[in-house]
């Protein structure tokens, strides 16, 4: 017989931003788009809200070869075809397509000539204030956020 399962809803409250106390509801046409390092983005859960996990909609241009010392990102191909390189090596990747970053891995991602790359991206745990766990190679310039 299974254990019932934890009332967490207090400590969930606790831990999570203001904004999140209850449930909501994020719609991605009213969110603002921003230059990234990897592209144009919309915080659908910025970091700072939850202590879980970030979720970003991507527009792939113009990304920068980078990795993450403790965050596992998650990429969801929502629309177009590209490709993601993965510590050197190029894979295509489509619409319905899952790839998972671990910490350490060296990535960065194209489209395809005359398509868009639109990717969800759920970063764990998500960056915090003040230290984006976000590093490039040495010599290389930080793009503009």
């Amino acid at each position: 017989m299974a254990a019932p399962r934890p009332d967490l809803s207090q400590a969930r409250n606790r831990e999570l931003a203001p904004s999140l106390a209850g449930p909501v509801i994020r719609r991605l046409a009213e969110l603002p788009e921003w230059r990234s390092i990897c592209g144009f983005r919309r915080d659908l859960l910025a970091a700072g809200e939850s202590p879980y996990a970030s979720i970003h909609y991507m527009r792939i241009e113009g990304s920068v070869r980078h990795h993450h010392r403790r965050t596992t990102e998650f990429y969801y191909v929502v629309e177009g075809e590209g490709w993601m390189e993965l510590d050197g090596e190029w894979h295509p990747i489509r619409k319905g397509d899952l790839i998972v970053v671990p910490p350490h891995t060296w990535h960065t991602s194209k489209h395809d000539e005359g398509n868009e790359l639109h990717i969800l991206i759920i970063a764990c745990p998500p960056e915090t204030t003040g230290h984006a766990d976000c590093y490039f190679q040495e010599g290389e310039l930080t793009p503009p956020r």
